[in-house]
């Protein structure tokens, strides 16, 4: 029995991936991954121009994760196991259990929807802006990677 793991953030995927970031396309789990930083900066001081990149950012990116957030539920529902009550069963790291034999069909899909490619906005942070968060803003060294590339 293997688990359902929406987000990885383990040190081989951070350093054995290519970022695909042509033009204004991204995948569609690194939009995801950027949204979740973003979320997390959206109400820290920043500059006029950063804060209104990072406000129109999550705003116009909002529909592509509803849609992903659905089609990974799709994916629960198809594959996970269900318990007596209905209720999906976890593993001890509380990530959903999937059906004996279907781990390769699933891991397949979910890599279908992670590497979809969408159109993003543009969006530009002030190197200035970073250095300026607020101390209890922490960053991993994975968040601040997804985020350089937007560092101007």
């Amino acid at each position: 029995m293997k688990a359902i793991n929406k987000f990885d953030f383990s040190p081989n995927f951070w350093y054995n991936r290519n970022m695909t970031r042509r033009d204004n396309l991204m995948k569609l789990k690194e939009l995801i991954q950027l949204r979740q930083i973003l979320g997390a900066l959206a109400n820290q001081k920043m500059s006029i121009k950063s804060s209104y990149s990072v406000a129109r950012f999550i705003s116009q990116t909002n529909d592509a994760e509803v849609i992903y957030n659905q089609k990974i539920q799709e994916l629960i529902n198809e594959f996970g196991i269900r318990d007596e009550q209905g209720n999906f069963k976890q593993d001890e790291n509380g990530n959903i259990s999937i059906k004996d034999g279907v781990e390769q069909e699933c891991n397949n899909r979910i890599a279908e929807i992670d590497n979809f490619e969408v159109e993003t906005p543009e969006l530009t942070i002030v190197e200035k802006d970073i250095d300026n968060l607020d101390s209890k803003i922490e960053l991993t060294p994975a968040e601040l990677f997804i985020l350089l590339e937007n560092i101007k």
